[in-house]
């Protein structure tokens, strides 16, 4: 019984952890949006009529993407209220390939919450992985043509990320590096969650081993006391025998 309430405390604070780190993605993507746009608008002021016009366009697209990824953070919330809402989606799903529904009726899971905040952030696509070591090693099987169809998912997905390709590629980042960052730190993130799940799972285990083993105690009370009535009636019945052949 320790063990499972241990585990539903890791699990209960790895929950709470992993909301934090989500609303922190997204007010360290507002804060940190300015100077991206500053950085991303002079490297491309020669392609672009204007400065102003290049922080416009980023501006109204990372607003777009902070609006969604904080419409996913209410909805994964709520539907976690009703139950485990962090069920992980498909590897296409989860590279932002096949969410279908509108944004009005769509139920976001934890996990594609996480990776919506992601696409928020600039720092996402400008900024080197806080593990060089393990990017260095998964970029070294990373292909930028096997992951075309899954770019295009993510785009028609989150169509304001193709503003911060426009601007941000190549002045500020090359195009292979700009989307390796990206589906590395989802990669991390299905990791995460396939953590989180077998501790659910786990929890749940333990929960249903407990149900059952108070289910078995009382049925071995019921018998016990089954068997004990039943010696009492027996005794009953020797006594009123013996009584009727006394008198």
């Amino acid at each position: 019984m320790g063990g499972y309430r241990r585990d539903l405390q890791d699990l209960g604070s790895g929950l709470r952890l992993e909301t934090a780190a989500l609303r922190k993605a997204a007010a360290r993507a507002a804060a940190v949006l300015p100077g991206a746009l500053e950085a991303g608008a002079s490297a491309a002021s020669d392609r672009l009529e204007s400065v102003g016009q290049a922080v416009d366009d980023l501006g109204a697209a990372a607003a777009v993407l902070l609006s969604q990824a904080n419409e996913a953070l209410r909805s994964a919330e709520t539907d976690g209220e009703d139950g485990d809402g962090g069920s992980r989606p498909s590897d296409a799903a989860a590279s932002g390939a096949s969410w279908r529904a509108s944004p009005s009726s769509k139920k976001y899971t934890r996990f594609e919450a996480q990776v919506l905040a992601l696409r928020a952030d600039p720092t996402t696509f400008t900024e080197g992985p806080e593990d060089p070591e393990g990017f260095a090693r998964w970029r070294g099987s990373f292909s930028i043509d096997e992951m075309r169809e899954q770019i295009e998912g993510v785009l028609r997905e989150s169509p304001g990320l193709e503003s911060f390709v426009e601007r941000l590629v190549p002045s500020v980042v090359d195009y292979e590096t700009f989307w390796c960052r990206y589906f590395f730190a989802v990669d991390k993130l299905r990791q995460a969650e396939d953590v989180r799940t077998k501790l659910v799972s786990r929890a749940m285990s333990k929960e249903e081993d407990e149900e059952l083993s108070w289910d078995v105690d009382d049925d071995d009370n019921d018998n016990n006391a089954g068997d004990h009535k039943e010696d009492t009636d027996s005794m009953a019945k020797k006594e009123r025998g013996a009584n009727s052949r006394a008198c």
